[in-house]
Order: structure tokens, then C-alpha cells, then sequence
């Protein structure tokens, strides 16, 4: 059944970007998962997230599109997020954990305006928050499949709502050499999710391509096949309006965490490496966040992608 729902998801990006009438598109998918940091040992907080999404190259761009020499990349994307508390195994009290169960399952569109030093993506996510989400029904078969444990705290997960974001996305070049360059990033969500603003500096160490066509930020529709191979590390801030995860509803009185338990302030640091060869890529990294509620423990988790040019 598990699979059925994931080839239908795929099938129907397909279709929706196929209708565009475009000549190159690329089919990305990958997972998060803090079992991939296996130097951390836990399995909490973040624990999961399952994406796929379909890029293409726009045959004419926007009018709106501000930057010179402007090329615009169409991307429908879909995302499942599930988060656990750390301690829910020791208290099978909710009061006690110290953060919410919840399910966060979305569909996305949005557009990346690029040029060689820069980029621009504007878009939003929409979908449900809770038990429709089927996170835990998720989580639990796969625990099945590789024999651990049965997680049965999320029968008292954040309840079903509806949810959407307004996302924007800038890189910018700050420096750059042959093999080395500087990059920064600042990702923002506004809505009644996640309101929240990333901001970081990057730095690829290797064989890269410019921002317009790279690996790194889901260009290659733009560029021509030329391979990457590179390391990357960054280092960032994450300024924390709102999290329904943690919070619950925002249109409702339902506050599963006051404001106050919340660590508005965020420190983040990554590296991984990112891979290019004709119509292949693939990426791989390892984040560490500090906990988003005060009393929870630093948290590491890793992203590993594939993704096809056709």
C-alpha cells in the first residue's frame, strides 16, 4: 500500500510538470533521517522526512522576474516531516514530553529566478498537520520492515489542521576562486506552520558550477551537464516565530507549548558532499541544530537526495 501511495505521488508530479509543454526536466527524491548522523545514536525530535519534487525550466519567463539575464526554474514538490519527542520511551504522559508529536504531510509549488551569481525562489506549501498527516503510520511500518521498536506515542500527536506557508529562498555569490568559493543563503517561511528566517554562509571546496546551474540549489535543468564534485559546510542562525509542531494550532486556543519553552534562537551547522554527472546528482549532508525548545538536547540529523535530468 506504502508503495502504491509514493508511485502515485510521482506519477502525478510527472503529469503536472509534463502538461508545461518543457523539453528538460529533473526528478529529485530523498529522505532526512537522524540515523544518518550515526555518530548521534538517537532517533527524536526530527526524526524523519520523505520529499520528491519535479523541476523545469520555464519557456518564457515572467515579467516579474528582477534579475538581468534571468532564468526561471518551475518546481512541484512534495514533502512528509515527522517529529518525536526525545523522552516519550521513559513517560507515557504527553505533559512530560518534551516536545509534541507531530505529522507534517504537504504539496508545494513555487519558482527560482537565477542568474549567474544569484537566485530567487519564491513559492508556498500546503497541507495537513496531524493524524491525516500518517506520519506515525509511516514511521511505525518502517520500524516494522527493519525490526525495531513500536513507537505508541503518537496516539496523542497535535490535532488535524490545515496549513500553509509563503516561502522565499536568496543565494548570493559573496566570493569565489577556481575551487573555493563563499555563498549566502537566507531561507524564510511565513504562515501557520512554520514562521521562521535561516540565514547562513556556505563554502564549496571542489569542482563546482555558478549558482544558475548547480547542483546545489537544484539548477542543472539550466546548465549543460558539465560535473560537480564538491564539499560544502556552512554555518547559520534561525530567527523562530512559530512552530505548529511544537505549538499546535495557531487559529486556535490549543497551545501544546507556550511561547516561552520555545529557543527563538537557533544555531545551525552543516557539511556534506554533492555530486554531478550528466543527467545524474546526488547530495548528501549532516545538520546540527541546537534543540527548538529550551529543554530538549542539541539535535543532528542527515539528507541524502538523487535526483535525474530527462
Amino acid at each position: 500500500m506504502k508503495k502504491i501511495f509514493f508511485t502515485a505521488i510521482l506519477i502525478n508530479l510527472y503529469l503536472l510538470a509534463s502538461a508545461q509543454n518543457t523539453e528538460v526536466m529533473e526528478l529529485k527524491f530523498g529522505m532526512d533521517n537522524d540515523i544518518f548522523a550515526w555518530y548521534n545514536n538517537s532517533d527524536r525530535y526530527y526524526t524523519y522526512g520523505l520529499f520528491a519534487s519535479l523541476s523545469y525550466k520555464s519557456k518564457k519567463n515572467p515579467k516579474w522576474a528582477i534579475f538581468e539575464n534571468k532564468e526561471v526554474v518551475n518546481e512541484i514538490s512534495y514533502g512528509l516531516q515527522a517529529y518525536t519527542p526525545g523522552n516519550f520511551t521513559d513517560n507515557d504522559d504527553p505533559l512530560s514530553y518534551d516536545r509534541p508529536f507531530a505529522g507534517w504531510n504537504y504539496i508545494g509549488y513555487g519558482k527560482r529566478l537565477n542568474s549567474q551569481d544569484q537566485s530567487l525562489f519564491i513559492g508556498t506549501t500546503i497541507g495537513i498537520l496531524g493524524p491525516a498527516a500518517a506520519a506515525g503510520r509511516i514511521q511505525n511500518w518502517f520500524h516494522g520492515v527493519i525490526g525495531d521498536d513500536y513507537v505508541d506515542g503518537w496516539d496523542n500527536q497535535v490535532k488535524n489542521q490545515f496549513g500553509i506557508n509563503l516561502l522565499t529562498q536568496f543565494n548570493k555569490k559573496l566570493w569565489g576562486g577556481k575551487n573555493t568559493d563563499l555563498l549566502f543563503e537566507s531561507h524564510n517561511s511565513l504562515g501557520s506552520i512554520f514562521t521562521h528566517s535561516t540565514n547562513r554562509i556556505r563554502m564549496r571546496i571542489g569542482k563546482f558550477s555558478p549558482i544558475n546551474s548547480s547542483v546545489i540549489y537544484g539548477n542543472r535543468v539550466l546548465g549543460d551537464g558539465k560535473s560537480e564534485l564538491f564539499f560544502t559546510t556552512s554555518v547559520g542562525f534561525k530567527a523562530v516565530g512559530y512552530n505548529a509542531t511544537l505549538q499546535g494550532g495557531i487559529f486556535n486556543n490549543e497551545q501544546l507549548l507556550p511561547a516561552s519553552d520555545l529557543n527563538r534562537g537557533v544555531g545551525l551547522f552543516s557539511y556534506g558532499l554533492y555530486y554531478a554527472k550528466k543527467k545524474f546528482s546526488a547530495g548528501a549532508e549532516i545538520i546540527h541544530t541546537r534543540g527548538e525548545v529550551a529543554k530538549t538536547l542539541d539535535h543532528k540529523y542527515g539528507t541524502i537526495w538523487a535526483a535525474f535530468t530527462f
